[in-house]
């Protein structure tokens, strides 16, 4: 085998070339893939920034529907818009000025009612189109729920007196609404209003702390004069007394004529334990189809009894008098609403036992005598039912 004579100076020159000429085309195609990509990039960022402009416009648009200061726009102030003003819109140029695309904005508003409540769907569109020609979106829904905007405004209120949350008239929720804030952290309640009687109330702790017996009858003046009355201490029991004198009867919407009540406690310690009268109790019939009732009961201050019966407390069964059970029956408005398998003070139940404190919500219903206490529902706050109309038999003939 003879050897292949190598490469002429000539020859190396053209292989050189080749290779040269190979290597720019390679790096020709690698230009062009980068300006591709930095062309891609530059796209990317400029829909990037026009899809947070769009965010915003449909963000403040949105929030705009939910800054209403007032629920009938007769009711809302001059200059401000109400939630029945919450409807469709639409926009072709929004945004700035010196954005690099014009977005155009629609509001598509559905009404419906949930829970019993207004309610609005309200879905925000805005589009546009980008460098490329290509059409661009953004969308945002949400729901807007006619809830007064007045409420609000106790998320800002700060706690009093370590309470955790705002109390009704700035004091104790147990006290009666009518009762006259008199100053020093006092209210004053006439059980009767037709009478002389009332009861002076603590507006932390809702406690009756004094007891009026010579006040002049009718409303009671803001500045009542309460330095004669006397100290005591007392707790309150007060209720609702409906009438459902049908067949069946209905606990949840009880409309038969009411007529006049009386009330008995029985207390569960000997009379002695107690001051004297062991309690007060009054009824009124402050409706057509419902009557009340409001007790001042006397807790046990003689500590003579075993611990089974602690001082400044009470107990005690409490039922209805003056007209016959031959006729009527009366059943109370109890249940486990707090779901721990008993019945305790404040879910009304046939005895009372070991009362520190105000008693409220303690409702009758009054049937006929040849009917049953009807089972009601329980609440169900997801259907829209927020009250327990379960009732169970008090009293009724033997």
């Amino acid at each position: 085998m003879s050897a292949r004579p190598p490469l002429s100076r000539q020859q190396l020159r053209g292989v050189t070339l080749v290779e040269a000429m190979v290597a720019l085309l390679i790096m020709s195609f690698g230009m062009l893939a980068l300006v591709g990509l930095q062309a891609n990039l530059r796209r990317s960022a400029d829909v990037a920034k026009q899809r947070g402009e769009a965010t915003k416009l449909a963000q403040v648009d949105m929030e705009g529907t939910r800054f209403f200061a007032a629920l009938d726009a007769e009711t809302a102030p001059a200059g401000t818009t109400a939630f029945s003003d919450i409807a469709a819109s639409a926009v072709e140029s929004a945004g700035r000025a010196d954005s690099n695309a014009t977005f155009s904005l629609s509001r598509t508003v559905v009404s419906s009612v949930s829970l019993n409540r207004p309610l609005t769907s309200v879905d925000v569109n805005v589009q546009w189109v980008d460098r490329a020609g290509q059409a661009q979106n953004v969308r945002l829904s949400t729901f807007v729920a006619a809830i007064d905007p007045g409420l609000s405004g106790s998320l800002m209120v700060p706690p009093a007196n370590g309470v955790a949350s705002r109390r009704p008239q700035n004091r104790s929720a147990d006290i009666p609404a009518p009762a006259a804030d008199v100053g020093g952290g006092r209210s004053v309640f006439k059980p009767d209003p037709a009478g002389t009687v009332a009861w002076v109330f603590n507006n932390i702790s809702g406690e009756i702390t004094n007891l009026c017996s010579d006040l002049s009858a009718g409303t009671l003046p803001a500045d009542v004069d309460i330095s004669g009355c006397v100290a005591t201490k007392a707790y309150l029991l007060s209720g609702y007394v409906r009438f459902s004198l049908v067949s069946p009867p209905d606990s949840e919407l009880p409309s038969s004529s009411a007529f006049a009540f009386g009330l008995s406690l029985a207390v569960d310690t000997p009379e002695a334990e107690f001051p004297s009268p062991a309690y007060q109790c009054y009824s009124r019939l402050p409706s057509a189809t419902m009557g009340s009732y409001y007790c001042a009961v006397f807790p046990r201050s003689s500590t003579a009894s075993p611990a089974t019966r602690p001082i400044d407390t009470w107990g005690g069964r409490l039922e209805l008098d003056g007209f016959s059970l031959t006729n009527y029956k009366v059943c109370r408005y109890s249940a486990d609403y707090d779901g721990n398998g008993s019945i305790s003070n404040g879910e009304h139940p046939a005895t009372y036992a070991k009362v520190a404190g105000a008693l409220t919500r303690q409702n009758f219903l009054v049937i006929r005598a040849i009917d049953d206490c009807p089972a009601g529902h329980a609440a169900s706050p997801s259907t829209g039912v927020f009250t327990n109309t379960a009732t169970v038999r008090h009293q009724s003939a033997p």
